[in-house]
């Protein structure tokens, strides 16, 4: 089964013959990569709207971090990174990693 979202290994329409699709599988033969890039989250936007409740500023967030505020501004400005680097974002935020998901 595919996940939505991820363009399949294997399309079911190989050589003009349909395959069959199994329950819950989608047909992503013909999926734009437009269509791809609207399902990534936007990961900045939401470290930057936590930040912003919580009150902490880039360069607490980076001391925190154990990182550098440039790195916190890149982070910041993703719309993906890393799934270790959220972890260690969403640690640090005092959230779980599904807030930014």
């Amino acid at each position: 089964m595919t996940p939505s979202g991820v363009i399949a290994k294997n399309p079911p329409f190989r050589g003009g013959k349909p395959q069959d699709l199994s329950a819950g599988e989608t047909d992503l033969t013909n999926i734009t990569q437009k269509e791809v890039n609207m399902e990534l989250y936007n990961i900045g936007e939401k470290i930057r709207a936590v930040q912003k409740e919580k009150a902490i500023s880039n360069a607490d967030f980076a001391r925190y971090a154990g990182t550098s505020p440039q790195q916190v501004i890149r982070w910041r400005k993703n719309k993906n990174v890393k799934i270790h680097t959220l972890q260690l974002i969403a640690s640090v935020l005092g959230v779980p990693v599904s807030r930014f998901i």
